[in-house]
Formats: structure tokens, C-alpha cells, sequence
């Protein structure tokens, strides 16, 4: 004989709604509790990790600003390095009478004076005055150490009295190397 249960309970389950409901109700705090612990996990770890965004948005920021001074401080390295670059090509371009003037300049002790100063080609006349023959004696030598000068001689000195101070008036005949040929 077959039997139907209708009553769509099973055989040796006989649970009282009570013990179900109370189940229920505990499943239901333990799961609350599983996901709010796991929410707090969660929300503690965005936390630490937002902060560590937050550091390292900073450090990048302080990066991108270092590596922006650094790239100012470039850019005025290699403006100063072309204008030092530019300096040594005027330095040595520098040919004919400056370097010229510049040489005898240098050369000129600080008790002799220049009066005149007249160029023909490669010869130079220069007249002046000094103190002294020693101060004379000393241009010569400074003037025929230079690069642009082949000799240096003494054409004329003769003593001259000047508002009662004696000085020696003196002219210089001056072969220099010419333009292009050292």
C-alpha cells in the first residue's frame, strides 16, 4: 500500500516553530556579526590605505617639485655654460688692436705714462714719459714678452724738467708680428 503525506512534513523531523525561529534568530546574529567584524576589517584597511595614498600623493608632490627645481637649475647650468662657451670664443678671437692695446696696457709699469701711440703696418711708434730709466727699461722687457711683439727699441730718452720734477721723455720703435703669423 502506498501512503501520501499531505502535510508535507517528513518522517522524524518533528521541529516546533519555536526552536526554528530561535535558530533563525541566532544564525541571524552570528551572520551579523561575521559581517560587521568583516565590515570593520574592511573599513580599517581603506583607512590605512587611504592614508598611505594620502603619503604618497604628498612624496610625489614633493618629487615632481624637486625634479621641477632641478630641471630650473639645469637650464641655468647650460645658459651659463653657453655664455661661458661664448666667452672663451671672444677671448680667443681676440686678434689685432685690442689684444694689442691690451698687452701694452699690461705691459705699461705705473710710473710711465703713454703720449703718443701711431701705427704703421707692422711697426709701432710710442712716446711717453716715465720717472725714471729703470721704469723705462722695465716696459721694454714686459712689452717684448708679448705674443703680438717680434722687438722692442729704444729710439730716443732724454731728460725733461716738468713743473721742477725731472722725468725722462722717451720713444719706442715697436716690430710687431704680423696679423695671423705667431
Amino acid at each position: 500500500m502506498i501512503t501520501i503525506n499531505f502535510a508535507l512534513k517528513k518522517p522524524g523531523r518533528d521541529r516546533s516553530p519555536v526552536k526554528t525561529g530561535f535558530i533563525g534568530v541566532v544564525v541571524s546574529i552570528l551572520l551579523i556579526g561575521v559581517f560587521g567584524a568583516l565590515f570593520s576589517y574592511l573599513l580599517s584597511e581603506a583607512e590605512v590605505a587611504e592614508k598611505m595614498r594620502d603619503s604618497k600623493r604628498e612624496f610625489f608632490d614633493d618629487l615632481k617639485e624637486k625634479v621641477g627645481e632641478a630641471a630650473d637649475l639645469e637650464a641655468m647650468a647650460k645658459g651659463v655654460q653657453a655664455q661661458l662657451i661664448k666667452v672663451a670664443q671672444l677671448r680667443r678671437s681676440k686678434r689685432g688692436p685690442v689684444r694689442l692695446l691690451d698687452d701694452i696696457a699690461n705691459a705699461l709699469p705705473a710710473r710711465a705714462w703713454l703720449t703718443e701711440l701711431s701705427q704703421k703696418e707692422n711697426s709701432l711708434k710710442m712716446t711717453g714719459q716715465a720717472l725714471d730709466n729703470p721704469t723705462i727699461s722695465e716696459f721694454m722687457v714686459k712689452l717684448n714678452a708679448s705674443k703680438l711683439v717680434r722687438s722692442v727699441e729704444l729710439k730716443e730718452s732724454r731728460q725733461e724738467d716738468r713743473e721742477g720734477v725731472r722725468i725722462q721723455a722717451f720713444t719706442l720703435a715697436v716690430d710687431l708680428i704680423a696679423a695671423g703669423k705667431r
